[in-house]
């Protein structure tokens, strides 16, 4: 469990990670909405951006805030890993394999494009 300090930690990073790559969390964040069966693509893009900064700031660190994925945004701040390699890794088919699922991924490169 996190305390406040740490949350706090984590929201400054989420905050900095969340204004260099909205525009690509959006998209990844539209595809596994549509993969998980919770909204269409379109319709979690038109409902984020319905969201305050604060709002999806803290929405995100809701679901990054574990140490690995701290980790991990981390060293993509700290250019020590590739922001594709974080999604791909979101893109794996399961968890227990290196495989990330192609199709989807040609996806967020075209949603990206689009958004741009």
């Amino acid at each position: 469990m996190k305390t406040c300090k740490e949350l706090s930690n984590n929201y400054e990073i989420v905050k900095e990670f969340v204004q260099k790559y909205k525009k690509e969390l959006d998209v990844l964040g539209g595809i596994l909405s549509e993969r998980n069966d919770v909204a269409k693509y379109n319709e979690y893009i038109k409902f984020i951006n319905t969201l305050s900064e604060d709002e999806y700031y803290a929405n995100y660190i809701a679901f990054v805030g574990n140490d690995i994925s701290m980790d991990i945004i981390n060293g993509i701040l700290n250019n020590e890993l590739d922001f594709n390699y974080y999604v791909k890794m979101t893109l794996k088919i399961s968890i227990f394999s290196d495989e990330y699922d192609e199709k989807l991924y040609r996806k967020y490169k075209r949603e990206l494009k689009k958004a741009q």
